[in-house]
């Protein structure tokens, strides 16, 4: 048996439950929820056997975002650690301003602070030699007006810098030579496929979120963030339900074999 990757994978935006608590207040129906997380991430990155450590959630971004600091909240920020809109503007909750604080703080103790601690934890047991923190994108940025909405990779990857990877006005979450490796080696798996986008690029249109910055400038481990674009494995107005169908399920297995390869030909 092959021995696993010393690889810490975090898939923090894939779930889709709606707790108990706050369930009287949502208000966002399926296909919403599915729209504001990223959709089939947790079928994307399912390298649970073959990586040191894997990580997700079930609780959905729309509830709680896990790549968001604890103190981000509504309405100094209304895309927080909990949010009042999702990610196309609908109204999230009965009350326009979210959550009370009270259940922000539960949602917190009870999902937040787990995930965050295990993934400390495993950092901190000298198992793994890079954190990856593993996210899904819309084919392009969200918004009303098509004509101001920007065409992104197909893959992009993240350290906080610039386009190379070197540090601009912060520190990186992981040295410039292994996101550019990882760079190389992604498109070394990809180099035949037909991308009609940008195939691979470097903090651009994402730098990174609170999971690569908290974890890679606190913690023992690198952290990169990547992202796959949805367009590779998601038809144009396909209609989506909790489990992929056949085809898109094909394409995920295909498209997960070419990550696990390629982070392997990095570690």
């Amino acid at each position: 048996m092959t021995a696993p990757l010393p690889v810490l994978l975090s898939v923090p935006h894939g779930g889709l439950m709606i707790p108990r608590e706050v369930l009287d207040d949502f208000r966002l129906d399926l296909d919403a929820v599915l729209y504001d997380g990223d959709t089939y991430a947790r079928e994307l990155y399912s390298l649970e056997e073959r990586v040191e450590h894997y990580m997700d959630t079930e609780i959905a971004r729309a509830v709680l975002d896990l790549n968001r600091a604890a103190s981000d909240r509504p309405p100094q920020n209304p895309d927080g650690v909990t949010k009042t809109v999702d990610v196309s503007g609908k109204q999230i909750w009965r009350e326009k301003d979210g959550l009370s604080p009270e259940t922000v703080d539960r949602l917190i103790i009870n999902y937040y602070q787990p995930y965050h601690k295990t993934l400390a934890m495993v950092a901190a047991s000298g198992k793994a030699v890079v954190g990856i923190d593993c996210h899904t994108m819309l084919a392009e940025s969200p918004g009303s007006d098509e004509t101001q909405r920007e065409v992104r990779p197909m893959i992009c990857i993240s350290n906080r810098g610039d386009g190379e990877g070197e540090p601009v006005d912060e520190p990186v979450t992981a040295p410039a030579n292994l996101l550019r490796a990882l760079r190389d080696a992604l498109l070394n798996q990809f180099q035949h496929e037909d991308m009609s986008a940008e195939p691979v690029s470097l903090n651009r249109p994402f730098k990174g979120g609170y999971i690569t910055k908290h974890h890679g400038k606190e913690g023992p481990l690198p952290w990169i963030q990547i992202e796959f674009n949805r367009a590779l494995y998601i038809a144009p107005h396909a209609i989506l339900a909790v489990k992929p169908d056949m085809r898109t399920e094909k394409r995920l297995a295909d498209l997960r074999e070419k990550f696990y390869r390629a982070i392997k030909n990095v570690v």
